[in-house]
């Protein structure tokens, strides 16, 4: 009986981390954000922390994904402690940090994610980005 109920303690408060990335923002598809650049290119916005160590962690890629897509893509990197993003970041319900958003050249939500993210993932996911917003 005991080790049930600790089981059970574990489940209760181990779920919401392992659900994280499956929880989807309140009506995404429903919203547009006036605040992104509008120049015809889709936008790739990562809200981070200086003080996340995951954060951390991809920067170096994240940097270089930005310097391999600047020309298709506009990069919006916004520190989350930062007043100056407390705008665009209070649209949003983030649960955890990094959190990366993908947005159509109209602003239209596309792909969000949260967490560690591997950056062979994210190339994949920009590649795409640009090639269908080239096509239209």
């Amino acid at each position: 009986m005991r080790r049930l109920v600790y089981l059970l303690i574990v489940v209760i408060f181990a779920a919401p981390f392992f659900l994280q990335p499956y929880l989807r923002y309140k009506d995404s598809k429903k919203v547009q954000y006036t605040e992104l650049p509008r120049n015809g290119k889709p936008t790739f916005l990562e809200f981070y922390s200086r003080s996340c160590e995951v954060c951390r962690m991809m920067k170096p890629g994240i940097h270089k994904l930005r310097g391999e897509f600047r020309v298709k893509v506009n990069f919006l990197l916004l520190d989350v402690d930062a007043p100056s993003s407390e705008k665009l970041a209070s649209r949003f319900d983030i649960y955890s940090l990094p959190s990366i958003h993908l947005f159509s050249p109209d602003g239209t939500p596309l792909r969000s994610f949260e967490g560690l993210v591997g950056i062979r993932t994210l190339r994949m996911e920009l590649e795409i980005l640009s090639r269908s917003a080239n096509e239209k």
